[in-house]
């Protein structure tokens, strides 16, 4: 298991991964945070970026809030 602090952007108008400047890792999506859509989007891009279905990656905490 890894697990990873990720730094979400919802409604960025955009979609992918960059580096903050502390070194973090910032997540942008194009999805609004409204019904769960961030959420599934964010899972459907790890899973995509890691080489992973989308059923191995869970979200721990930041579900409903940031």
């Amino acid at each position: 298991m890894i697990i990873c602090d990720i730094k979400v952007v919802p409604s960025s108008g955009k979609q992918g991964f960059k580096r903050d400047k502390s070194g973090g890792l910032v997540c942008y999506l194009k999805s609004a945070p409204e019904r769960g859509a961030a959420n599934a989007e964010l899972i459907k891009l790890v899973a995509s970026a890691c080489n992973l279905t989308q059923a191995d990656v869970v979200l721990i905490a930041g579900a409903t809030c940031r």
